[in-house]
């Protein structure tokens, strides 16, 4: 009993050493945020019922707000830079050019839906009620059906490239593609509870979870599945992947937990609310944010920490965006190696540091999102997305 009881005490030591605190923004909005997005250039951005669109240049420390669809609720928000986006209303999506100051531009969708994902700055999917999925091929002027192959109302879907998609649904559904759409299959989960959120960081990781804190991973691009198990059992409604490794996960009651080896041991995090928790968009693996009802908006950590406020270093990746090149400056913790790969996980460059600083070239890379993956002599890493232009 002794040895059983010391055992205990050290899982719970370990996972309050590796647990996050979530700041309460307290900020006052006119409506209950469903979805938050942070552009390439910081722009924070939440949206949710009776129109509400909020934006933030500052790190969330002060808002702005509009009824961008005439009091109708909005179930998500994407932006391909900082001025050029759309928000998905239930049965269309409206665009704007201006960083969302309006939304002129309104394309139809053909269903109801309350979620989307796009894999580029063209190719999109939006997902919704009795199985309904839509597919745009031009950054989402105009939209076209797709048969998913289910009945069940599907909650969440996301792309790992234009090919290999993965969407999920009620009564465990969860429906495999990879040819874009064109085609959808059983993706074989064996669940026991509705499904609400999904991630494909990339080609060959993904997970899926749901309620009673069900939480199935991939690691060959869904051929097989296993179940993970987090500390608690509440149902979680969404989640957000920076890399194969590192995630985050929102659900009932102010839940949110988090992982750095890909679920193999799940934390949970420290929010200080109860609200349900609706979204989360993670910058970095010590950087994002998480959205609720009621008006909840958690900040974890800053745009200027870029680290885990539990480690003695600094570290900072700066263009950020880029064109050319990005400056990694690291102090405390010796840094041993810095990975750098595209949101696929295939590595495109691994150096080893000569001190402080260490500058990467992007010239030859073509423009998109990128992670920056240090490695420091005790084993611990931070991670965090760089934009190229």
């Amino acid at each position: 009993m002794k040895t059983l009881f010391t055992f205990l005490i050290c899982i719970f030591i370990a996972t309050l050493a590796s647990a996050q605190t979530w700041s309460n923004l307290n900020v006052t909005l006119n409506g209950s945020p469903l979805a938050v997005f942070v552009t390439p250039q910081g722009k924070v951005m939440v949206a949710g019922t009776g129109g509400l669109f909020a934006t933030s240049t500052d790190d969330g420390e002060t808002w702005s707000q509009i009824d961008a669809s005439d009091g109708e609720d909005i179930e998500d928000i994407h932006f391909f830079n900082e001025n050029d986006g759309l928000i998905l209303i239930k049965d269309a999506v409206l665009l704007t050019s201006d960083g969302g100051i309006s939304f002129p531009l309104i394309a139809p969708l053909s269903g109801e839906f309350s979620d989307l994902t796009f894999s580029d700055a063209l190719h999109g999917w939006a997902v919704g009620k009795d199985g309904a999925v839509n597919y745009t091929s031009d950054g989402g002027q105009s939209w076209n059906n797709q048969n998913a192959g289910t009945g069940q109302d599907l909650e969440c879907i996301a792309f790992a490239d234009n090919t290999l998609g993965l969407t999920v649904g009620t009564n465990s559904v969860a429906r495999l593609t990879t040819n874009g759409g064109s085609n959808w299959s059983n993706a074989g989960v064996n669940g026991n509870e509705d499904f609400a959120a999904v991630a494909f960081p990339d080609i060959n990781h993904a997970w899926i979870a749901g309620g009673g804190g069900e939480i199935f991973a991939t690691t060959n691009g869904g051929s097989s599945w296993s179940l993970q198990f987090p500390p608690v059992e509440e149902d979680f409604l969404c989640m957000s992947f920076i890399d194969a490794s590192t995630g985050f996960i929102g659900g009932d009651n102010g839940t949110i937990i988090s992982t750095e080896n890909g679920g193999e041991n799940w934390n949970l995090n420290s929010t200080t609310v109860s609200e349900r928790i609706n979204d989360i968009f993670m910058l970095s693996a010590d950087h994002g944010f998480a959205v609720g009802d009621n008006g909840t908006v958690l900040r974890l950590g800053s745009v200027s920490t870029g680290i885990p406020q539990s480690t003695k270093s600094s570290f900072t990746v700066f263009p950020n965006p880029s064109s050319d090149r990005i400056l990694i400056e690291q102090k405390g913790l010796r840094l041993i190696r810095i990975d750098l790969k595209d949101l696929r996980g295939d590595l495109i460059q691994s150096m080893i540091p000569a001190g402080e600083s260490s500058m990467i070239s992007l010239v030859n890379l073509p423009n998109g999102i990128y992670t920056i993956t240090c490695i420091h002599a005790d084993g611990s890493r931070n991670t965090s997305r760089v934009v190229k232009l």
